[in-house]
């Protein structure tokens, strides 16, 4: 796209506009570009596109130019332009310009622009912003620790930090109910979704993490219910999030840090998806007040 189409569209948008009776100083103005630029696109011939390659070419040079010389804003051109990529990639026509090694049955292009992955998107975004609801059922500000709390979900799959959602800002405690500062998105928690992606390597069936304050009160009351508690030991596992990978034992859904120098000590909660894992912590959050422990 970026290394053939674009470059070739700008040619043809500045020998439109020059055909048009645009001079090179308007033409660049426009682009902006320098003059001196505009004048080599004009002495380029054209470079003839495979179809369909090269009917969009010509039909998206010439929408750009006339918005252009209508005065439309940047916002216009943008869509014109990404609407022409979506169709291109969707219909498979920029496969022979791939450099992916069998590019005839990639369908990468594909599933990301029917909607798969967006639809995926939305529902985790949606289930965080449930889970944040449940939480306010319940008074659990005394779980929430200094640094604050988060709850994170990741897509079905995800390697990185960018298939995970969290809460920007981190949720903020106001009044005693848990607001949140702007909607889930993702990539917005480095440090939460590298533990959820860490916990991933022992259990992939986790989705969802949530960070809470830790007291060493908080331990008899959990394992006398039957919570599985994994620790993590700095000198054998590391720091977080590295760590969470050595330190959590398959099948528990807890992990204590126990903080150090400068560091809070936490309580990471992990779960099969948002909902569950607020539908944990409060019940957790109910079991240490009845016991006394909050």
């Amino acid at each position: 796209m970026n290394d053939l189409f674009l470059p070739e569209v700008r040619v043809r948008v500045s020998k439109i506009l020059s055909e048009r009776g645009l001079s090179q100083h308007q033409i660049a103005s426009l682009l902006g570009v320098t003059q001196t630029m505009v004048s080599r696109y004009l002495r380029k011939e054209p470079q003839i596109l495979l179809e369909p390659l090269e009917s969009h070419a010509q039909a998206l040079a010439l929408e750009l130019a006339e918005s252009l010389r209508r005065g439309e804003g940047d916002d216009v051109r943008v869509k014109m332009i990404c609407s022409q990529c979506m169709e291109l990639r969707s219909s498979k026509a920029f496969c022979p310009l791939c450099s992916v090694k069998d590019s005839a049955s990639c369908m990468a292009c594909v599933e990301l622009l029917t909607g798969s992955r967006f639809a995926e998107n939305e529902r985790v975004v949606q289930e965080i912003n449930q889970a944040v609801h449940i939480l306010n059922r319940k008074d659990i500000s005394f779980l929430i620790p200094e640094v604050r709390s988060n709850i994170a979900m990741c897509l079905p799959g995800a390697e990185t930090p960018l298939d995970v959602a969290a809460i920007p800002g981190r949720l903020v405690l106001l009044e005693g109910e848990l607001k949140t500062l702007s909607p889930p998105r993702f990539g917005s928690s480095r440090h939460l979704s590298r533990v959820l992606l860490s916990a991933r390597e022992v259990d992939s069936r986790i989705r969802a993490v949530m960070n809470l304050r830790w007291s060493e009160r908080y331990r008899e009351p959990l394992e006398r219910a039957g919570y599985g508690i994994s620790y993590l030991k700095r000198e054998v596992h590391g720091e977080l999030p590295g760590g969470c990978a050595k330190a959590l034992r398959k099948g528990t859904r807890f992990l204590v840090d126990p903080g150090g120098f400068g560091i809070e000590p936490a309580l990471y909660v992990f779960g099969e998806g948002a909902v569950q894992v607020a539908l944990t912590v409060i019940a957790i959050a109910e079991l240490i007040k009845k016991k006394g422990g909050e």
